[in-house]
């Protein structure tokens, strides 16, 4: 008897158990069903995240229009603002166009060190841009580095020469940099590529005289003779040139060491030395028109009135 309950009692457990198992069937529909539910929930947190992304592309947007219009309306200290917030959100990926706008805002401002770290942001994220690369040289040449600033304007001639504002840009920063054989260079580069004008025979004139090269300076104002007949004044100055170097043969014309170094100073903004030193000059030439003319610019930009 104890055997047989024994076995009749595993005989309905074995029967129990294969009661609770089920069909293949049904756990294929059940998998189906956990499958179709956890797609349901992906499609929807995924329809979430999308909707909040363009939310906040949108209020991205916003922000950037609404500093575009605060600096179009002047008021560059609310845009930095703005567009600085903008920098900083990891979201937002317009970075280029917010290096670009910071520059000019804090140019605007008279921060120059830090507009020229953007400008230089601007160049690092495009390297090609021609307009980001003339800009960044301007920075330079607010900073005084007139050879860094040299180099991208010779490098802008490189990539597109047609520009004469980067030829005259090129040799402003050449002079400012005391690199007279590199200016003259670059007039004659000029000359070549866009012909003989006043504006440029007037720069070599000078930088041959600078190196006391007479004969190059006097030949230069013989070619815009030449090329401007018509022009009395032009002329009037060469029949004069030639009268003082032909009595001081190769020696520096007098009077143009002084309007040389009036003139560097004024180059570079030293109005107080270039005023000095035109008043130093007009002893010895008080008929000079050209140091006049220095000594009353020089005079007006420190705000000397008297």
């Amino acid at each position: 008897l104890r055997i047989d309950s024994f076995a009749l009692r595993k005989f309905d457990d074995w029967k129990s158990c294969m009661l609770r198992r089920k069909s293949k069937r049904i756990q294929h529909r059940r998998l189906f069903r956990y499958e179709a539910i956890i797609t349901f929930c992906c499609f929807i947190f995924g329809g979430i995240s999308y909707v909040s992304a363009q939310s906040d592309y949108s209020a991205q947007r916003k922000k950037y229009f609404k500093a575009e219009n605060l600096f179009s309306n002047g008021d560059v200290l609310r845009a930095a603002t703005l567009w600085e917030e903008l920098l900083y959100d990891t979201q937002f990926t317009e970075k280029n166009a917010v290096y670009y706008r910071l520059a000019k805002c804090y140019h605007a401002q008279g921060k120059f060190p830090q507009a020229h770290y953007y400008h230089k942001k601007c160049v690092e994220a495009n390297p090609s841009n021609e307009n980001f690369l003339f800009d960044l040289a301007e920075s330079w040449e607010r900073q005084y580095q007139y050879d860094s600033a040299l180099g991208i304007y010779l490098k802008l001639i490189q990539l597109n020469p047609r520009y004469i504002r980067r030829h005259e840009k090129a040799l402003m920063a050449a002079r400012k940099s005391r690199n007279t054989a590199k200016a003259i260079e670059i007039g004659d580069t000029w000359i070549e590529s866009f012909g003989r004008n006043e504006y440029i025979s007037r720069q070599l004139f000078n930088l041959h005289l600078e190196n006391k090269d007479t004969v190059s300076a006097v030949r230069e104002i013989q070619l815009l003779s030449e090329r401007l007949p018509h022009r009395d004044d032009i002329s009037q100055w060469l029949f004069e040139i030639k009268e003082i170097t032909s009595k001081k043969k190769v020696e520096m014309p007098n009077g143009f060491e002084q309007i040389i170094s009036v003139y560097d100073d004024l180059m570079v903004g030293k109005w107080t030395s270039a005023y000095q030193n035109s008043d130093g000059a007009l002893e010895h030439n008080p008929e000079n028109i050209t140091l006049h003319k220095m000594r009353l610019y020089a005079a007006f930009m420190e705000k000397d009135l008297e």
